[in-house]
């Protein structure tokens, strides 16, 4: 049986994965005129408010499920914060 953290998780990255496409396809009807861009609009829109908070949510209490220790909550928490942008900006060879 799937954990609530992990199928929370799930749909939430499902629904990212929905507004992501919706937001790069146009449909036929609305290429080459303004409609277009009142879609790329307010996909976009929903795509950073709606959808990242369904991601960022889970992925914020993932710290609180994992241990009770607040030393270690912290330990998580900063790691990601502070490690993982550092990994992303080395893979893209933007390292000061």
């Amino acid at each position: 049986m799937r954990s609530p953290q992990r199928q929370s998780a799930t749909a939430s990255f499902r629904r990212m994965v929905i507004m992501v496409f919706l937001c790069f396809s146009i449909p036929e009807s609305m290429r080459g005129n303004q409609s277009a861009v009142m879609w790329a609009s307010v996909t976009y829109f929903l795509m950073g408010s709606i959808a990242y908070t369904f991601v960022n949510i889970p992925h914020g209490s993932l710290a609180a499920a994992l241990t009770q220790n607040a030393n270690e909550r912290s330990k998580l928490t900063n790691a990601c914060r502070h490690r993982c942008p550092r990994c992303g900006a080395q893979a893209l060879g933007r390292t000061h």
